[in-house]
């Protein structure tokens, strides 16, 4: 018979029992945020999701504990960060998925564990999630958190701990997200859709279609397999519907422009260097029309981008660049469009995303994380290093690097204020 979970996470967490093992996480360790330990019999690989134990610690107090599923995530953070994002799902102890809250955040089965590695600030993701939130948009909701992994036999405490994360929800179908109804069975007008732009997986099982001016649209939401023939068809009519009204300046008919506008305020502010060709949502629910958003991925935003010169510069708006998002392009160039984009950052620029909004939060953030960080960065040594995106030369010190994106993002918000005709706050 199995043991109840309680009992096994009990005795793993004490180090008894009658199969004995050191504690994931050490007696000794303090932290201000939740601290995550997972725990399996084998290395975490990427599909299928392997099966473990979670167990979440807040104010010293077991808070949490489930069986998951658990994956390595994340494309080109693969290839070139020894530390790993995941992705994970609860299950139950029959390993059936099931929703569950998760540090104050809405029931859901389908959650992500962000590695922040080139971003030293560990700031950008939890930045642009919050700008979407002031704006008024969906954004997904996400806590910092200290993670500890046991992967198989027990290894030294400061090996099998990960660093700083953030723990954030996935864009995804659902009552306290993309708020959707099940698509299944529903005809096209009917159903809601969640799609990206974005680079195909290798494997390219992901339902996909390319427009007459080459945006590549994946389907999210309805998933590949649950997808009709009649709801791909409706979609796709609809987006290159879409795409053709640029021509003709009927965009509006086909798009949410208040929200088009606000997410591209978000992606030029950030000079995101994925914007509008790679993890870019969108999501149109039942009779309504696209919306741009919920956001994801500013890692490589806010000037760490120096493999793209375009992107690291405080000048110039990345849907000008004429290399991609030719949707993009084409709405900025729009007298009526520009005018609102104007209109909507100057009115942001008195409040939601004022010099002191920005700097407020970032500054609570980083007092909020130094203790974490000095632990990230004894854990992954790489202060003063150039890793991919950083502008050299690189800080040597947490305060360096939350420094340095202050002083970007105020650059490229006064920037942006002489080019929009914005009074200097």
């Amino acid at each position: 018979m199995r043991a109840p979970l309680g009992l096994v996470l009990l005795a793993s967490a004490l180090g008894c029992g009658p199969t004995a093992t050191p504690p994931l996480v050490p007696a000794d360790f303090r932290s201000e945020l939740p601290i995550v330990a997972i725990e399996l019999a084998s290395a975490i690989g990427d599909e299928p999701k392997s099966r473990a134990r979670m167990r979440v610690f807040e104010n010293g107090a077991l808070s949490l504990e489930s069986f998951i599923g658990i994956e390595i995530r994340g494309r080109s953070s693969q290839v070139y960060f020894p530390k790993r994002s995941f992705g994970f799902e609860f299950r139950t102890e029959g390993d059936i998925q099931k929703e569950s809250a998760f540090l104050g955040m809405p029931a859901e089965s389908d959650w992500v564990l962000l590695g922040p590695y080139s971003d030293k600030s560990f700031l950008r993701d939890a930045l642009a999630f919050e700008i979407a939130r002031r704006m008024g948009r969906a954004s997904p909701r996400s806590k910092f958190v200290e993670l500890f992994v046991r992967q198989g036999a027990p290894r030294p405490a400061a090996e099998e701990y990960q660093g700083l994360y953030l723990a954030a929800e996935r864009i995804s179908r659902g009552s306290g997200r993309v708020d959707l109804p099940r698509s299944r069975h529903r005809p096209g007008e009917e159903s809601g859709f969640i799609v990206k732009l974005d680079w195909l997986d290798p494997d390219t099982r992901e339902a996909h279609f390319m427009t007459p001016v080459g945006e590549r649209v994946i389907l999210v939401y309805p998933s590949a397999s649950d997808a009709t023939e009649e709801q791909l068809s409706f979609f796709k009519d609809y987006v290159q519907g879409f795409e053709a009204s640029l021509e003709t300046g009927g965009y509006a008919e086909f798009i949410d422009v208040d929200s088009w506008v606000d997410g591209m305020i978000l992606q030029e502010l950030a000079k995101n260097v994925d914007a509008y060709r790679s993890s870019t949502y969108l999501h149109k629910l039942p009779h309504g029309k696209l919306r741009l958003g919920p956001p994801w991925d500013f890692n490589q935003a806010f000037g760490n981008a120096s493999y793209d010169e375009d992107a690291s510069r405080v000048e110039g708006f990345r849907a000008s660049g004429g290399r991609e998002g030719p949707w993009f392009r084409r709405l900025l160039e729009d007298e009526v469009f520009s005018s609102r984009f104007q209109d909507r950052y100057r009115e942001l620029r008195r409040d939601a995303v004022s010099d002191e909004a920005l700097s407020g939060f970032l500054d609570s953030g980083g007092g909020r994380l130094r203790d974490a960080a000095a632990r990230n960065f004894k854990r992954w040594p790489i202060l003063g290093e150039i890793v991919l995106g950083n502008p050299d030369p690189p800080p040597g010190s947490f305060e360096g690097e939350l420094a340095r994106l202050k002083d970007w993002l105020r650059a490229r918000a006064r920037w942006m204020d002489e080019e929009l005709a914005v009074e200097a706050s």
